[in-house]
């Protein structure tokens, strides 16, 4: 499911967040897909946002100059906690002069990791078998 995800949406990094105003970034991403990978903070007000950096204090959810860099997750509210990083798709918009992520779903990485694992699994087992082989054939 991520590799689809990558294939149907762009990655938007928080950097290009960071150096791109808000009014930019929505023209450039008109009617696309946005992938946006980082950590969940509920606001005073009960909004979710998203920022790069863990461990955030209260003071810099969502206001103070921090908030440039956060993207405001609309609707859907779900509960996360705030030390594990997400990774979210949906349709950028503008609203304040903030990031408002909408129609936005989680996208789960564990198929990926999954095959990852899988094939690490693979190259031990026939490294091993190789391996066995190799002093085999250096003992003779």
């Amino acid at each position: 499911m991520f590799i689809i995800v990558l294939l149907t949406s762009t990655v938007l990094s928080f950097s290009e967040i960071e150096h791109t105003p808000p009014k930019e970034l929505t023209e450039i991403y008109s009617g696309q897909k946005v992938a946006v990978r980082g950590f969940p903070y509920a606001t005073e007000q009960g909004e979710w946002i998203l920022s790069d950096e863990p461990n955030l204090r209260s003071c810099c959810v969502g206001k103070g100059p921090k908030a440039a860099k956060q993207i405001v997750l609309q609707e859907n509210a779900k509960q996360f906690t705030t030390f594990q990083v997400i990774e979210v798709e949906g349709l950028l918009a503008e609203r304040d002069n903030r990031l408002v992520l909408q129609d936005w779903n989680t996208v789960n990485p564990k198929g990926a990791i999954a095959w990852g694992f899988y094939a690490l699994l693979m190259l031990s087992v026939l490294a091993g078998f190789l391996g066995r082989k190799a002093f085999q054939w250096y003992r003779r």
